[in-house]
């Protein structure tokens, strides 16, 4: 089985990889996250992600589209006017779900164009993510582009990426990644737990 990966970090990658090198799986690394802000917190999660793909002899394959000024438009779009792009037929919930959606669906489409069986994201692996909605934007997606989506609890491997980011030494930010996101980790809302995805 072969499967393009969508990798939100280098941290959620190095506990994921455990469940594909035990099943079997072969997998690509797909980068892109237009949700993440600001830019110098974009670089240093694809700086580190590039240095650990090196460690451990994976290539990481950059998806392109939209930057963080088109998708936070998007996002504000949604949440203020009521309004969502034609593209998200789906019945969106947060704007979670509407981050969800955007990266999935580039992995989606990278996952055909490179002949994958199907794909997935490290989403999976945190414990702070809502893995239903993660799971209901996948299946959609899944019946939109007639690609499978491969959903899997990876929670379990969890201290496994904590114990590989201390080993390769990986930044692990604070907050999830969007503008949203980083407002609520200053001022100190509760996000299921640390602000680490």
């Amino acid at each position: 089985m072969t499967i393009m990966l969508h990798t939100c970090c280098a941290p959620c990658l190095s506990g994921s990889i455990h469940y594909f090198m035990e099943e079997g799986v072969d997998y690509s690394v797909f980068w892109y996250n237009p949700n993440i802000y600001p830019e110098d917190e974009l670089n240093k999660r694809y700086h580190t992600l590039l240095g650990f793909g090196m460690d451990i002899g994976s290539s990481i394959i950059s998806g392109c589209g939209m930057d963080n000024k088109e998708y936070s438009k998007m996002i504000g779009c949604y949440l203020f006017d009521g309004t969502a792009p034609e593209d998200l037929f789906l019945v969106l919930r947060s704007r979670c779900d509407i981050c969800y959606y955007v990266r999935m669906r580039a992995c989606a489409m990278m996952a055909k164009k490179s002949g994958s069986e199907g794909f997935s994201t490290t989403l999976l692996l945190s414990r702070y993510q809502k893995h239903d909605r993660i799971r209901m934007v996948g299946e959609s997606i899944e019946d939109e582009m007639d690609i499978d989506f491969f959903y899997m609890d990876l929670r379990r491997y969890w201290n496994r990426s904590l114990d590989e980011s201390r080993r390769y030494r990986l930044y692990r930010q604070r907050y999830c990644g969007c503008e949203l996101s980083l407002r609520e980790s200053i001022a100190g809302i509760d996000q299921k737990g640390p602000k680490t995805p």
